[in-house]
C-alpha cells in the first residue's frame, strides 16, 4: 500500500504548527454564523427555488411534535380500505426524443449490480425520496428505498461499502428544504431509524462518506458541522463545528481527511477525523466550497470556493494542500474569472469531480458544467443538452459519469461534454400548481419547480406529460370546457395558448408589469347548457384581473380595496347565465384584513375577516364548493392559528365556523377541496404529511393517505366529477416532489370517520323587493323535518333580528319579517338548518 512521502508529512505538521499560531491562536475561528447572517444570500439561491408561499419550513422539532400527533390519528391504511392513491405520472417528462427531465436530484451513489436487471445506481432526490434503478424488459425503472423515512427530503446518503443493505441518509436539501434527522437502515429501505445523535437535527446534509478500508467510520457533513462515527453510525461525536459543506477522502490513506466550512477553511486531519487543523488555502474569503481529491493522483485536490456573487474561483494544489494555484475559467462571451458559474446561487449548485484515471479531467458543477483537460484551463457551458443546476457526480466502473441536478439523473460517456437523458426515469416532478380541463379531466397542465410547465394530452400517449418551457413554472390554468385553451406564467411572463399546448404566444394584461407573478384561473359553471366559458383571472400585487370572450382585460378591484398584496383567490362556480360568481381574495401575511369577497350580485367588495383570528401574522387559504356559491372553506397558513380550518354558508359575511376539530395544530395546510356531490366532505393537503379528511359535523379528521409515502407536501387538490365519462369520481394530487396522484372517492372505502346520513334538502326562494314600512315575506321549504332558523343581517354583517327560529315540518313555509324600522338599502336573510347548512339570499328595502 502506498502511503503519503515522509518529507512531505514533517512539512504539513510544520505548516500546521504555523497556521495555527498565526490563524487559529490569534485569531480563532468561531462557530459557523447562521446561513441568514453570513451575507451569503445572493449565493444561497434559497428564495428563488420554490414559491414564494412555499418558503415556510417546520423545525425539526415542530415536525417531529406534528408526527407523534398525526401517528395517533385514525388512518384509512390498513385491509379495510378500498381504494387508494396511485401515481399518474410523469415518470419523465417528454422534451424531444432524446432528452427527457423529472424532477430534482440531489445525492448519486454507485455500487456493483448484483443481477442482470440491477444498474448498480442508488440518487435521492430534493423532495421524492430515495431510489434504486432497475432495468426491466427493456424499460428503466426506479425502486423506492424510502421505506418509513418521515420525509422525502433526502439531501445526502451513503452506501456501507461491504453491505448493500446498511445505507444513512441525511435529510434536508441544503439551499432548499429543511431536515429533520439523520437515519440508518440495515434491510436495504424497508424500515429506517434515526439516530439519536449528540448534536442534535441538522438542517440540511451536504455529504455522507464511508471509510472504505474500516467502514464503521463515517463522516456526515452538514449545515451543523462534521460529525464522525467509528461503530456503524450507531453513536457520533462533532469533528467540526459550523457549516461543513464538504469532507474528500484520501483514497490511498483514507485516514487523511479534508473539509471544508463556511466562514472558516480548508481543514486536514492525519488520525481519520480525530483531530482538524486549518490548513494553507487559496487567498480568498470563504463560503460555500466543493473539493475532489484526484484518486490516480491523490497529492492533487481541486477546490471550487464561493467568495461572493460575480466570481468563479477554482483552485487547484499538486502537494496535498500545502499550497494552491488559481485556475483559469471562461465562459461562453469568453469572460475570464470575472463571472459566476452558480448564477448567483452556490450555497444551492456547488460540486467538482476528478475522473479516476487521469487527474486532468476535471468537471465541476454549477449553473452549467464547467470542465478542464488539462487541470487548469476550465471552460463553461457543457453538459446543455441535460439540465441546469448541478448537485452531485459519480464515476460508474465502465468511465461513465452520473450527473444529479435539478433535471433528474443524467449520464456522459465523455467525460461531461454532452450528456444522455436514458436513465432519467424518477417519478419525483416538483408541482406548484396544476389544472385539468372539466370536460376531459385526463388533460391537465402543472407548473414546476426547475422544469416550466408541461402538458398532459390524452391523444400523446399513457400518461405522457409534454415540456412547454423550462425555469420555473410557478402557476397555470385550463378552460373548463376546452382543453386546447389554457394559460401559463412561463419565466415570469403571462402567456396564452389556444392550440392544446403546442404553441405559447406572450400575453399582456394592462397595467401589470411584463415580468410579473401571476395565477391564472378559469371560471367554472355547475350549469351544461351554459355557453363555452372564455374568462380567465389573473392576479397583480393588489388587484385582480378578468378576462373577456373578446380577450379584453379589466381589473375587478380598485388597488386601494385592499391594504397588502393578494395570496390567493379562488372562484365560486356560475350557476346561472345571468349571475356570476363569488370571489374571493386572501391578503398577505401583513394584513389584518385577511379575506375579501366579490359578491355575485352587486359586484361590491366586503371585508369577511369577521369571526377568523386575525393579525399581521395570520393569513388565510380558500376553497369554494361546487354547487354552491355561498359555501367556502378556509385554512389559516401562517400566525399562532395556523393549521386551523373553517367553513361558511353565506359567503363570509355573518360568519365562519370552526371545523379543525382532531386536526393536530400547526399543520401547514396548502390546499382544500370538497365533494361536488357532498359539501361536508371536506379533503385538505399538507406540508409533509399528505391529505386529510372529515365530514362536516363529526369533529373528527383522518388521515387519507392509503397508497403513498410519508412525508407528502400536497401543493393542490382537486375533485373530478367523471360520472359520465366513466361513472366515477375522483381526487387529484399535485405534490411537490412525488408527482401527480389520483384516488377513486365513488365506492369510498370503509374509514374511522363515520358519513352522517343524508341532510334534507331546502330552498330559501328569492325575496322581493319590499316597500319601507311593509313586511318581508319569506318563503321557504324543507323535503324533512329540520331545525330552521332564519336571521336579518346588514351587508357588513351586523345581525339585526332572528325573526324565525324551531322545528320545522316537511314542506312549504312563510313567516313575515317586519322591516319598518329599517332604512332603504340591501340587506341579507340567512336561513340556517340543523345548525349546519344555511343558505343567504338579499333583499332589499326601497322607498
Amino acid at each position: 500500500m502506498k502511503s503519503i512521502p515522509t518529507t512531505f508529512m514533517v512539512c504539513l505538521l510544520l505548516t500546521l504548527w504555523c497556521t495555527l499560531s498565526f490563524r487559529y491562536f490569534k485569531n480563532p475561528v468561531a462557530t459557523a454564523t447562521s446561513q441568514q447572517n453570513r451575507g451569503e444570500d445572493e449565493e444561497r439561491g434559497e428564495n428563488r427555488e420554490r414559491f414564494p408561499e412555499d418558503s415556510f419550513r417546520y423545525s425539526a422539532a415542530a415536525f417531529h411534535a406534528l408526527l407523534h400527533a398525526v401517528e395517533r390519528m385514525p388512518t384509512d391504511k390498513g385491509d379495510r380500505s378500498i381504494n387508494k392513491w396511485e401515481p399518474i405520472g410523469p415518470d419523465t417528462i417528454h422534451i424531444n426524443d432524446s432528452i427527457h427531465f423529472c424532477g430534482r436530484a440531489r445525492c448519486v451513489q454507485v455500487y456493483t449490480a448484483q443481477n442482470q436487471q440491477d444498474l448498480g445506481i442508488r440518487v435521492s432526490t430534493g423532495s421524492g425520496g430515495l431510489w434504486n434503478m432497475k432495468s426491466e424488459n427493456g424499460l428503466i425503472v426506479a425502486e423506492s428505498l424510502q421505506g418509513d423515512l418521515p420525509i422525502l427530503d433526502i439531501g445526502a446518503f451513503a452506501i456501507h461499502p461491504q453491505n448493500l443493505n446498511v445505507m444513512i441518509a441525511g435529510t434536508g436539501e441544503p439551499g432548499a428544504g429543511m431536515g429533520v434527522g439523520l437515519f440508518k437502515t440495515t434491510n436495504g429501505g424497508q424500515h429506517w431509524d434515526e439516530i439519536n445523535a449528540p448534536f442534535g437535527r441538522a438542517n440540511a446534509y451536504h455529504k455522507i462518506l464511508y471509510n472504505p478500508q474500516r467502514p464503521d467510520t463515517i463522516f456526515a457533513a452538514s449545515s451543523s458541522g462534521l460529525f464522525r462515527s467509528t461503530n456503524g453510525g450507531d453513536n457520533w461525536n462533532t469533528a467540526l463545528q459550523g457549516d461543513v459543506t464538504d469532507v474528500v477522502l484520501n483514497p490511498i490513506h483514507p485516514d487523511t481527511v479534508y473539509a471544508t466550512r463556511i466562514s472558516g477553511s480548508f481543514f486536514l486531519s492525519i488520525d481519520g477525523g480525530v483531530n482538524f487543523f486549518p490548513i494553507n488555502s487559496p487567498p480568498v474569503p470563504w463560503g460555500h466550497t466543493a473539493m475532489a481529491i484526484a484518486p490516480s493522483s491523490p497529492n492533487i485536490l481541486y477546490a471550487c470556493v464561493l467568495t461572493g456573487g460575480n466570481s468563479t474561483n477554482i483552485y487547484k494544489t499538486v502537494d496535498y494542500g500545502g499550497s494552491w494555484t488559481r485556475c483559469r475559467v471562461t465562459n461562453y462571451l469568453g469572460m475570464v474569472d470575472t463571472f459566476s458559474i452558480h448564477w448567483n446561487q452556490g450555497y444551492f449548485n456547488n460540486t467538482i469531480t476528478v475522473h479516476p484515471t487521469d487527474p486532468n479531467i476535471v468537471i465541476v458543477g454549477a449553473g452549467d458544467i464547467t470542465r478542464s483537460t488539462d487541470g487548469f484551463n476550465f471552460a463553461e457551458g457543457y453538459g446543455t443538452d441535460g439540465h441546469h443546476d448541478h448537485h452531485c457526480f459519480a464515476w460508474r466502473s465502465d468511465g461513465s459519469l452520473l450527473d444529479a441536478n435539478d433535471g433528474g439523473l443524467f449520464v456522459s460517456y465523455n467525460n461531461g461534454a454532452t450528456m444522455n437523458a436514458s436513465l432519467n426515469y424518477l417519478p419525483v416532478a416538483q408541482f406548484y400548481q396544476y389544472d385539468l380541463c372539466d370536460s376531459k379531466p385526463d388533460i391537465m397542465l402543472g407548473s414546476l419547480q426547475d422544469n416550466g410547465n408541461i402538458y398532459r394530452n390524452a391523444n400523446s400517449g399513457n400518461w405522457r406529460w409534454d415540456y412547454v418551457t423550462g425555469g420555473d413554472g410557478f402557476s397555470c390554468g385550463i378552460n373548463p370546457r376546452d382543453e386546447t385553451d389554457a394559460l401559463a406564467q412561463l419565466n415570469g411572463a403571462l402567456h396564452r395558448s389556444p392550440t392544446g399546448g403546442t404553441e405559447w404566444p406572450e400575453t399582456f394584461v394592462p397595467g401589470l408589469i411584463r415580468e410579473g407573478f401571476f395565477l391564472p384561473s378559469y371560471e367554472r359553471s355547475t350549469a351544461p347548457s351554459l355557453p363555452k366559458m372564455e374568462a380567465a383571472w389573473v392576479k397583480g400585487q393588489r388587484e385582480l384581473y378578468r378576462r373577456d370572450t373578446t380577450d379584453v382585460w379589466a381589473a375587478l378591484n380598485n388597488p386601494s380595496v385592499f391594504d397588502q398584496p393578494i395570496l390567493q383567490y379562488a372562484l365560486g362556480n356560475r350557476n346561472n347565465a345571468n349571475e356570476l360568481q363569488h370571489v374571493y381574495v386572501t391578503l398577505s401575511a401583513a394584513s389584518s384584513n385577511e379575506i375579501f369577497v366579490r359578491d355575485r350580485t352587486n359586484a361590491q367588495w366586503y371585508n369577511i375577516t369577521r369571526n377568523l383570528p386575525s393579525g399581521p401574522a395570520e393569513s388565510y387559504k380558500v376553497a369554494t364548493a361546487y354547487y354552491n356559491n355561498d359555501v367556502a372553506y378556509t385554512a389559516c397558513v401562517s400566525g399562532d392559528s395556523m393549521g386551523k380550518v373553517y367553513f361558511t354558508v353565506d359567503a363570509g359575511i355573518t360568519d365562519w365556523v370552526d371545523i379543525t376539530g382532531t386536526l393536530p395544530r400547526g399543520m401547514r395546510i396548502n390546499c382544500i377541496a370538497n365533494n361536488p356531490l357532498n359539501p361536508n366532505e371536506i379533503f385538505i393537503g399538507t406540508f409533509r404529511f399528505g391529505v386529510f379528511r372529515t365530514i362536516l359535523g363529526t369533529n373528527q379528521w383522518q388521515q387519507w393517505v392509503n397508497g403513498w409515502p410519508n412525508g407528502m407536501d400536497i401543493s393542490s387538490l382537486e375533485v373530478v366529477d367523471s360520472s359520465a365519462i366513466n361513472g366515477k369520481m375522483f381526487v387529484v394530487a399535485s405534490s411537490y416532489g412525488r408527482g401527480m396522484w389520483r384516488r377513486e372517492i365513488t365506492g369510498e372505502d370503509p374509514s374511522a370517520i363515520s358519513t352522517p346520513a343524508k341532510q334534507p334538502a331546502f330552498m330559501l326562494h328569492n325575496l322581493p323587493v319590499v316597500a319601507a314600512g311593509t313586511d318581508l315575506q319569506i318563503r321557504f321549504e324543507t323535503e324533512e323535518a329540520a331545525k330552521v332558523k332564519i336571521e336579518l343581517f346588514d351587508v357588513s354583517g351586523r345581525h339585526i333580528a332572528t325573526v324565525y327560529e324551531q322545528n320545522t315540518a316537511a314542506g312549504n313555509h312563510q313567516v313575515a319579517a317586519p322591516t319598518g324600522t329599517l332604512a332603504t338599502g340591501i340587506f341579507l336573510c340567512r336561513m340556517l338548518v340543523n345548525n349546519s347548512r344555511g343558505v343567504t339570499k338579499k333583499f332589499v328595502v326601497a322607498r
